[in-house]
């Protein structure tokens, strides 16, 4: 018996897993969405994942100690779980520092870091193990298809239309950045429902109703990487489809006017990478991104936490893009996560030119393609979807082996 189905054999771990899932994709969003934008009632998401990571930790000590759990074998693995713990215990050994600033608000800047880069990617992490259990369980794959409908159905309804085009009430602020996160919640149940859909007809109907949902909740990179990675999974999947998609292409460059199109949306944001209008949220970035590239040249070694916060007296002046590791923890954790990164993603993808498209198989490559696009160009460190992958993608491969050894 492998140390994945070790792992995977304690039931509290599991359980933990599916109710961390079941808030991250459907609940969180929503609830968060409400109290910022409609005056809702105020759940601090954090303290339960908190109390679940702590019910988790003291789960896996137990279960160590009594030899009924084993320190994961794979590399990858094992180096994901070392970083996550050098990551926290980094952290916590800066808080006396960080909140000796007089600044507005630095101790909840600091949990709120922590939370995202801490707790939440060790969630992601343990659920990683556990992930295959709930995407081949019929029971939960109905309840997950509840969520999106539910989630859907949130995001349409509070959506308005003028006369130009669609437009959303969700608020794109630095105060209000819940449109990230629910951007990315939404894509990820969307790439769970697309995953479990057997028909191709049904994943084409999920695909077109998310692409409209994630346009309305107004993050461009989910909403551009969720298309192109969906368009390249179904032709990896069916090659015939690349035909039709290239056939719709041309159609639609001789009868629809994309001219009339780019001026009626060179201001609307969701268009601004095509319509090349004026940008002021990528201008923004990309002053974050010199002044970060001039801190990493200061403290390329051993990083410095939050210093973007102490410089700036606020959140969201981080790089948004893989380089904020560096730029957070210094060289050697950033150096760990690229080769996690790089191990982990080309195994996955030699088990995609290998051609097994299990519903496991396409959960991992298209919300793990998604993920890790997003790490790279467009999150920042505090985005920790991509660490559920760390676990998932070796427990993948194992499986793909056993099932292929006994056929």
């Amino acid at each position: 018996m492998d140390n994945s189905e070790k792992l995977i054999q304690s039931p509290l771990l599991q359980i933990i897993a599916f109710i961390y899932l079941s808030i991250e994709t459907c609940f969180r969003p929503i609830i968060k969405y409400f109290e910022w934008h409609h005056d809702g009632i105020r759940i601090n998401i954090s303290v339960i994942y908190a109390i679940l990571l702590i019910i988790a930790l003291v789960e896996i000590l137990l279960k160590l100690h009594s030899r009924r759990l084993i320190f994961p074998k794979d590399l990858s693995q094992s180096l994901a779980i070392i970083l996550i713990i050098f990551i926290g215990l980094y952290e916590l050994f800066h808080f006396p520092y960080i909140t000796s600033h007089a600044i507005y608000r630095i101790d909840s800047f600091f949990l709120f870091y922590f939370s995202e880069s801490v707790v939440r990617a060790s969630l992601f992490l343990i659920s990683g193990f556990y992930l295959f259990n709930i995407i081949n369980n019929k029971k939960l794959n109905n309840l997950f298809m509840s969520y999106w409908i539910i989630f859907t159905t949130v995001v349409f309804l509070f959506t308005d239309y003028n006369s130009d085009f669609f437009t959303s009430s969700i608020e794109v602020t630095r105060e209000h950045n819940n449109y990230l996160m629910m951007s990315d919640a939404y894509a990820m149940l969307s790439f769970f429902i697309i995953a479990n859909g057997r028909k191709l007809i049904f994943k084409f109907a999920v695909i077109l109703i998310s692409f409209f949902a994630l346009y309305f909740l107004k993050s461009r990179a989910s909403l551009y990487t969720f298309l192109v990675i969906n368009l390249i999974g179904l032709i990896l999947m069916n090659k015939q489809l690349l035909w039709f998609i290239f056939i719709v292409s041309v159609i639609s460059l001789f009868t629809y006017d994309w001219s009339d199109f780019f001026r009626m949306n060179s201001n609307n944001r969701m268009f601004r990478l095509v319509t090349f209008g004026q940008d002021a949220s990528a201008n923004i970035r990309a002053n974050i991104l010199s002044s970060g590239l001039n801190e990493i040249k200061a403290n390329w070694l051993w990083g410095q936490f939050m210093g973007d916060v102490l410089i700036e007296k606020n959140t969201g002046t981080y790089i948004h893009n893989i380089l904020s590791y560096l730029r957070q923890y210094g060289f050697f954790p950033f150096l760990f996560l690229i080769v996690i990164v790089v191990r982990n993603y080309l195994k996955l993808f030699y088990s995609v030119v290998n051609k097994n498209w299990s519903k496991s198989m396409q959960f991992v490559f298209l919300f793990g393609v998604h993920c890790l696009i997003l790490s790279l160009f467009a999150r920042s460190f505090l985005y920790s979807g991509i660490w559920m992958f760390f676990t998932a993608i070796p427990v993948l491969i194992q499986n793909n082996k056993q099932s292929n050894s006994s056929n």
